[in-house]
């Protein structure tokens, strides 16, 4: 029986060494063919492995594979990350990162810095952005305030738009859903030796519902007829634009606009119906770049010169939401 034992052991033994021998192989082809993600966290670009911070990838397969509408539905679900919504699509979104407030987590897209100049934390809000041609967004996450400055505070979050390669390509979506939910998004894009680029318009609009949130019981006690519904419409197109003329030098031009308007309800207002639908707001963001790169010393060397203008336009009409001199309420606008 000993001897019975010991065969056994020994043909198990080269058992778990053929077997090992043979998986070792396939696990390393495995891993090769993973692909290397370059992030620019640090202001440079190098791999996602070397890099020491606490850094989220969502890439543009991802993207695709939720279907997500707005950047707030793809951000939702990173680690030490919340979003903060007012209402239903296109209301007021802004995003919090490890518990800090939203004006100190700093957007940028394509490198440049985007945000709310009128407000007064200067928060992005994402409620007017659309997915458009994105190839991925970074989330850096803690305090990064010693690269970009004090508006990072929480962290970057870094929006990269899709540059083009190989042959000119053309693509269109068209969803549909409930409340009267319409989707379009058309893309084209390409290279050749010394040009490349991507142009992108995506739009949303939806028949929506009340906005109305928690107070819609205690509205719908004292009204004979439903409440109304808060339409949103929003608008999207991106472009970006490559040329390199000669071996080392680089010149880029691209840029964004985003355009929502929706309606909502004024619970503050003064002797009128709040849920009334000529409450509504508008919002339009857009910004233009130009880099230019030239490497020297054998590309050791890399000068970029980058020139950008950003602009943002919000506005609300609200009725009966002002007052004069002598406490009248009027419809007024707010910007």
């Amino acid at each position: 029986m000993t001897k019975t034992l010991l065969r056994r052991a020994v043909q198990a033994g080269a058992t778990s060494l053929i077997l090992s021998t043979f998986s070792a192989p396939v696990l390393a082809q495995a891993t090769d063919e993973l692909p290397e993600l370059v992030v620019t966290a640090t202001r440079t670009e190098q791999p996602v492995a070397r890099a020491g911070s606490a850094i989220t990838v969502i890439r543009a397969e991802d993207i695709a594979a939720a279907g997500s509408k707005s950047v707030a539905d793809v951000l939702r679900g990173a680690p030490g990350l919340d979003i903060y919504e007012s209402g239903g699509p296109g209301g007021l979104s802004t995003l919090s990162l490890r518990g800090a407030q939203p004006g100190q987590a700093l957007v940028l897209i394509d490198g440049v810095k985007v945000g709310d100049p009128t407000s007064a934390t200067g928060e992005f809000d994402f409620g007017a952005f659309s997915v458009t041609d994105i190839e991925r967004i970074e989330i850096l996450r803690g305090p990064q305030s010693a690269l970009y400055g004090s508006d990072a505070m929480g962290g970057v979050v870094n929006i990269v738009t899709r540059k083009g390669t190989g042959r000119p390509k053309t693509s269109l979506l068209i969803e549909a859903g409930s409340y009267g939910a319409l989707h379009t998004r058309a893309t084209t894009s390409g290279s050749n030796d010394e040009v490349t680029w991507a142009f992108s318009v995506d739009g949303f609009s939806t028949r929506g519902f009340s906005r109305y949130g928690y107070r819609i019981p205690r509205i719908l006690a004292g009204r004979a007829t439903p409440l109304e519904d808060d339409p949103a419409r929003k608008l999207a197109a991106t472009g970006r634009v490559t040329w390199r003329p000669a071996p080392g030098i680089e010149v880029e031009l691209g840029g964004a606009v985003y355009a929502s308007r929706v309606n909502f309800d004024n619970p503050g207002a003064w002797g009128t119906d709040p849920d009334d639908r000529f409450n509504r707001g508008r919002n339009v963001v857009g910004n233009l770049y130009a880099k230019t790169r030239f490497d020297a010393l054998d590309g050791r060397l890399r000068n970029t010169l980058t020139l950008f203008a950003h602009r943002a336009h919000h506005e609300n009409r609200l009725t009966q939401a002002c007052f004069d001199a002598s406490f009248a309420s009027y419809d007024c606008n707010t910007f």
